[in-house]
């Protein structure tokens, strides 16, 4: 790929949730391994004018000549992190996460190399081969793993018929097997890479944490919930041993080279066994979110969260302290000198000795946006300078800068004049549509939650403190309303906006008269209140809640119309809108996904698949448009006739893509955007720019082709 762009950035520290963190066994190049193993590929199981991936941005990719199918993609991962793998001679790291789209970066200068696409989930296991020619990956919850050509891109093969969700790939030593683990019943399933069929699946009856083979190609030591470290011959069947680690949850697992020593890291704890007999040898005291032995197998790095540890020479030294934080994975360069960690949204490189600097592979980018039909695009949400962008040009309007704590929610005025932010520094700001500071709202005794606008000059919001403040145009102050029992989590107006739902963590919402004094009439709900939603005739109330629930009331009497169940991991209703025809209502949730719910019915009439969490919804003005936006800087629009991906907005540090599901894109500058092209062509998968793309398969873009809404 022409012109690549370097990726090296300070070092910083980064701290996420660890999901499924696994240990990745240490590279092989110090072992005898077998050398140009042959996997025989299958057909191509993709047919033209077929998406390359239920998650790519292009999802009707018009025939293109020389192309089987194609996509647009953004360099970066979009979403977080969850693994990478460092090649067996240290040049190039592959990752994977919440996007799943696998990307393979330049291990020495940082530079983005491919993507490789082909996953309907997550990625969260990579593993290459002993000789490198071939990556295997674990799709999660498409219940599949990959095996991809290296060289080529080509995906060579399709593992299925997994016991659930896979996690989890490592290869044997010679090459020749692999194993894939995952699954509510922790599966671990062995695959001769040569032939069609497993050979063996045994279960460990709980999650698995971290697979790592034996050198010997028959034991596989495997790390779980409530298992702590068990020890299978796979063929048989059979466990070799049990070893306990503290709480017996162990989250890696990793051989030492010559097979000897066996390491287990759990939530305070890292112990050391004796391979062959399973006698506890060493208790270290330090967590083990992953574990791995350099390649000559005289020091274990230990990752702690905040730092990685190194034991050198033995276990009875202290351990010496790396900066490699947030590290879920680790990796020894082929020489030992040095450590590559997956943290968040980057894989970080540390030299073990010597005075290089640190640096890192800016390989995702995780944010919340909120896109409201008409209004600037908002990036940023939960950090202190969120910014605006222009989606007609691409362009960024402003950075809003002055909240001295994370902004947690957002709303623009109804003729889209004023922008309101509050945030976790107690108070609420005000800014002109082109980012510039009007005013500055105090008087919040805790953090700043939720807020709504009347209209264009009055404005509600609500606290932490429990209090629900109004203000009215040009007010320092605000009227307080003290009526809560917990923190109010919720605000919605009336459309006539002399009406105000409030809704808070004790399930309760409160529905006011804000022109008189009368006390509020009061809802009970079956949860924290997570959304409120006013029809547009004032008829419904809409209350989302914590459990996954949206009820639904009418605002006289406060009497229940319906309940509208959906289940999902995590539940949480995170956003509700009311169509224009006030009867259709939009719910988005946590689990990555929204629904539209019509009055009368049991359940939903459109399901909707999100890429990521849903933190904010809405419709276009005509309604015929549903608009998600994501945990994953990205905004998904969905037509209601059909009920089909319209378009996508990415957002970058940089510039906001508009890109529609025939790939047709609109951005500021197409030569410094972080869009590239994915092409599966019958030799393999190729990633180039967009120039490259349209001079080698004359494919000409159409910016004006791009319509994100209906009107």
């Amino acid at each position: 790929m022409s012109n690549p762009r370097r990726r090296f950035v300070v070092p910083v520290i980064v701290f996420g949730a660890l999901v499924w963190a696994a240990s990745v066994e240490p590279p092989l190049a110090a072992q005898p391994v077998a050398k140009g193993v042959t996997i025989p590929p299958e057909p191509l199981a993709l047919r033209a004018g077929e998406p390359l991936s239920v998650r790519t941005l292009v999802q009707r990719p018009p025939a293109v000549p020389g192309a089987v199918s194609w996509t647009v993609e953004t360099r970066r991962h979009r979403g977080h992190l969850t693994t990478s793998a460092l090649s067996p001679d240290g040049k190039r790291v592959a990752t994977g996460g919440l996007d799943g789209i696998i990307r393979v970066w330049d291990a020495e200068t940082g530079e983005f190399v491919r993507a490789l696409v082909g996953h309907g989930s997550y990625v969260y296991g990579l593993a290459w081969s002993p000789d490198g020619n071939t990556l295997a990956s674990a799709g999660s919850f498409d219940g599949t793993a990959k095996l991809w050509d290296a060289a080529s891109g080509m995906p060579l093969r399709t593992l299925k018929g997994h016991k659930g969700y896979t996690h989890h790939v490592a290869w044997a030593r010679d090459g020749k097997a692999l194993v894939v683990a995952g699954g509510v019943s922790g599966f671990v399933t062995h695959w001769d890479v040569a032939k069609p069929d497993p050979v063996k699946t045994i279960e460990t009856g709980n999650p698995i944490t971290g697979v790592a083979w034996g050198t010997d190609g028959k034991r596989v030591a495997v790390s779980g919930v409530m298992i702590g470290v068990q020890v299978w011959e796979v063929r048989e069947e059979k466990v070799v041993h049990t070893l306990p680690v503290p709480g017996q949850n162990g989250s890696s697992v990793a051989w030492s080279p010559d097979g000897k020593t066996l390491v287990g890291g759990g939530a305070t704890k890292t112990i050391v066994w004796d391979a062959s007999t399973g006698k506890q040898t060493h208790e270290l005291d330090t967590p083990g979110s992953a574990v791995a032995f350099s390649p000559t197998g005289d020091t274990l790095a230990v990752s702690a969260g905040t730092e990685v540890r190194l034991w050198q020479g033995g276990f009875g030294n202290p351990p010496k302290a790396i900066p490699l934080a947030d590290a879920r994975t680790l990796s020894w360069a082929p020489d030992g000198g040095s450590l590559f960690g997956t943290a968040t949204t980057a894989v970080k490189w540390c030299p073990v000795s010597g005075q290089k600097p640190a640096r890192e592979i800016d390989a995702a980018a995780d944010f919340p946006v909120q896109l409201t039909p008409g209004r600037p695009l908002i990036t940023g949400l939960n950090t202190q300078t969120p910014q605006l962008w222009d989606l007609t040009s691409g362009k960024l309007v402003g950075t809003l800068e002055g909240h001295t704590a994370g902004i947690s929610a957002a709303a623009w005025s109804r003729d889209g004049k004023q922008l309101a932010t509050a945030s976790a520094d107690k108070t609420v700001r005000l800014w002109d549509a082109a980012g510039k500071p009007v005013r500055t709202l105090s008087g919040h005794e805790g953090p700043v939650q939720c807020v709504a606008w009347a209209d264009g000059k009055t404005l509600a919001s609500g606290g932490a403190d429990k209090t629900v403040r109004v203000w009215p145009a040009g007010s320092e102050t605000g009227k307080v309303l003290r009526q809560h029992n917990g923190a109010v989590t919720a605000l919605a107006w009336a459309k006539d906006g002399k009406q105000l739902a409030s809704g808070d963590e004790e399930h309760t919402v409160l529905l006011w008269a804000v022109d008189g004094d009368k006390q509020p009439q009061s809802i009970a709900v079956t949860a924290p209140v997570r959304a409120l939603a006013w029809a547009g005739n004032g008829k419904l109330v809409a209350v989302g809640l914590a459990t996954g629930n949206v009820e639904v009331f009418t605002p006289v009497g406060g009497k229940q119309q319906q309940t509208f169940e959906r289940a999902g991991s995590p539940p949480t209703v995170t956003s509700l809108a009311f169509a224009p025809d006030s009867v259709t209502l939009l719910s988005g949730r946590g689990n990555h996904t929204a629904q539209v719910w019509r009055a009368g019915a049991t359940n939903p009439v459109i399901d909707l698949p999100g890429m990521a969490p849903i933190t904010h919804v809405g419709w276009s003005a005509g309604g015929g448009s549903m608009v998600l936006s994501e945990s994953d800087r990205a905004v998904r629009v969905f037509d209601l006739t059909t009920g089909q991906l319209r378009a996508s907005v990415v957002a970058d540090g940089k510039q906001a893509a508009v890109v529609s599901t025939a790939g047709h894109f609109r951005v500021a500058d197409e030569a410094t955007c972080e869009l590239v092209c994915v092409v599966q062509t019958a030799k393999g998968q190729e990633t180039l720019t967009p120039k490259e793309f349209a001079a080698k398969f004359r494919h000409k873009n159409n910016p004006a082709a791009v319509v994100l809404t209906d009107k």
